[in-house]
Parts: structure tokens; C-alpha cells; sequence
């Protein structure tokens, strides 16, 4: 069995180390929070790694990078989504050594056209769950996530935009229970809701940011038979490039509510059960691992234990 060391953006080193975990792989993914106990224990663990794999670009800490590359540890960069519009910034970061991945294909584009290859590969999945049934005739409900902290890059206007068009229609806003004054009456917000309920009752999931990775969120939304409405074209997603796009679709959908006609989505079901469930892309993430670190890690350099001491002062 082969260990890696995972840190940064903690929910998605959650998410990826348990389908690692669902799968048959050689591999024992840990992860470790962004506190300086867990640094200090990242960092001890991998004398006994094959890896370090960063979630989120451009590079891991700079601490723990000095300590892999004292071991001759292979370190590895997943790149998820906002991540990428610093890559134009700075590179003084960077760990030139490192091997780059993204998470969808439009963001291994992005990254190629500054200089970076960072190949597509599948990283975090999600389960299946049984099939809901189809909506009878009523009101048309919509989900949308606008975080508190970053409703307007989550694409609060185009929402709003688009609740005002659909006055009959619910959205539902997850992210915030602070309700906003200028947002229109059908729109009610629901704060944070756990995963296994956020699909109840749901039709279609809204989701227009300004910038996106493989929203997790998007995946979950397929794998649960719900309509998609996102600015970036997958399987089983009604792409809208704006707000204009995504009111004739949301208008559609509302119409076929209204008589008891909206049909399931199976067509994005069945694209995530194909590529992205979770243990079938444990089993992939795992696999790349594997082929990008095949030459192993090397004898610990000679400042191995230099580095490893200056990482412990500095967190103490």
C-alpha cells in the first residue's frame, strides 16, 4: 500500500481521500487541516509517503514543499477552479518539479494558454443514490448556492435576474441565511443544508458563477436525476452562457412543473454513474498516482533533517 500526504481546500481533500478509501486501490490518501498541529503532522508523515498532493494551485506550503523535496518525495498539484485566475499573477510559488492536474477539461485549457500542463483527470466523485421520482404538477423549485462571502462571484445578480423572470417560481439559496434586501420575494434563503437533504424537493439546480471548476455540487445534482442550468457544457447540463439563457430554460422547465411533465434527468444520472462515481474515480485519481510517481522517491537529501527541524520551529 502506497500513502500520500494531502493538503489544502479541506473539503475537497475530504472528498478525495474517501473515494480513494471506496475504492480497490493501492493507495491510503490522509489529509490534513490547514492548522499548524496538522502541518507539523503532515510533515512527519511523509518520511513514509510516496506523495504530496496539493488541492489547489500553485503550489503546496512552502514548508512542507522544503521537507519533500529534502526526502525526494514526488509533489503533486490538483487544480480545482479559482485556484486558476492567479496562475497570470505570480509564479514565484510555483514547484517547477511538480506534477500538475486539473480537475475539468476547460481549466486544463486555461492553464496550458499560461504556460502550465496540467492534464484533466477525474479527482473527486460522489455517490449514486436511489432514484428519486419524477415531479408531480406545482411550482417549479430552484437551488442555487451563493456563499455569503461570494454571492456576487457565485452569480447572485444573474440569479436574481432570473428569479424576477420566473416571479411563480421558488429559488432556494444555500450558503447564506442572511436574507438580502434586494433580492426579489420568491427567492428564500436557506443557509447551510446537509448534503443528504439537498436535493429533497428540488427541480433544477441554477448555478452561474464567473468562474468554475468540476462543481462537486453539479455532479451531486446529476447524480440525484435533478435538471442542471451552468455555464459549462457536460453531459446532462443545460449550458447558459447568461442570465438571458438561463430564463428560457428555467421557463420551460417551469411549464413542464406546472402540468406534471418534468421529466427526470437521466442523461446526467447516467454520465456521473459512468465517469464520476466516487469509487470508480478513487480508482482513477489512484491509477495517475500511480503513473506519474512510478520512479518512486528517492534516498533523503542530506538537508532532510535541516529542513524538517526548521519546519518544527516555525510552527511551534
Amino acid at each position: 500500500m502506497k500513502n500520500a500526504v494531502v493538503v489544502g481546500f479541506e473539503h475537497h481533500v475530504r472528498l478525495a481521500c474517501a473515494g480513494v478509501r471506496a475504492s480497490r486501490a493501492a493507495w491510503r490518501l490522509r489529509g490534513y487541516a490547514a492548522t499548524k498541529l496538522d502541518f507539523t503532522r503532515a510533515a512527519f508523515s511523509l518520511m513514509r509517503a510516496e506523495a504530496l498532493v496539493a488541492v489547489g494551485g500553485p503550489s503546496p506550503p512552502p514548508r512542507l514543499t522544503a521537507v519533500a523535496r529534502s526526502l525526494n518525495v514526488p509533489i503533486v498539484v490538483v487544480w480545482v477552479g479559482s485556484d486558476v485566475l492567479a496562475v497570470t499573477s505570480s509564479r514565484a510559488h510555483y514547484v517547477r518539479e511538480a506534477l500538475n492536474l486539473s480537475v475539468a477539461p476547460w481549466l486544463s485549457q486555461e492553464l496550458k494558454a499560461a504556460g502550465v500542463d496540467a492534464p484533466y483527470v477525474p479527482f473527486i466523485g460522489v455517490q449514486i443514490p436511489a432514484l428519486p421520482e419524477a415531479a408531480a404538477s406545482g411550482t417549479l423549485r430552484v437551488l442555487t448556492y451563493l456563499p455569503k462571502n461570494r454571492a456576487d462571484f457565485y452569480g447572485r445578480r444573474h440569479v436574481y435576474t432570473c428569479a424576477a423572470a420566473l416571479p411563480d417560481s421558488a429559488f432556494e439559496v444555500v450558503g447564506s441565511d442572511a436574507v438580502d434586501a434586494a433580492a426579489p420575494p420568491n427567492v428564500r434563503f436557506l443557509g447551510w443544508v446537509s448534503p443528504e437533504r439537498l436535493f429533497d424537493g428540488v427541480d433544477v439546480l441554477l448555478r452561474l458563477p464567473e468562474h468554475d471548476g468540476m462543481s462537486v455540487m453539479v455532479l451531486d445534482a446529476l447524480a440525484h436525476a435533478r435538471h442542471v442550468i451552468w455555464n459549462h457544457d457536460v453531459p446532462g447540463v443545460r449550458c447558459a452562457a447568461n442570465p438571458h439563457d438561463a430564463v428560457a430554460i428555467l421557463r420551460e422547465l417551469a411549464d413542464l412543473r406546472r402540468i406534471g411533465a418534468l421529466p427526470l434527468n437521466d442523461t446526467g444520472r447516467a454520465f456521473v454513474n459512468a465517469v464520476y462515481e466516487r469509487s470508480r474515480v478513487g480508482e482513477t485519481f489512484a491509477a495517475a498516482l500511480s503513473e506519474n510517481t512510478a520512479v518512486g522517491r528517492g534516498a533523503p537529501r542530506a538537508d532532510f533533517f535541516r529542513s524538517l527541524l526548521a519546519f518544527v520551529r516555525k510552527s511551534a
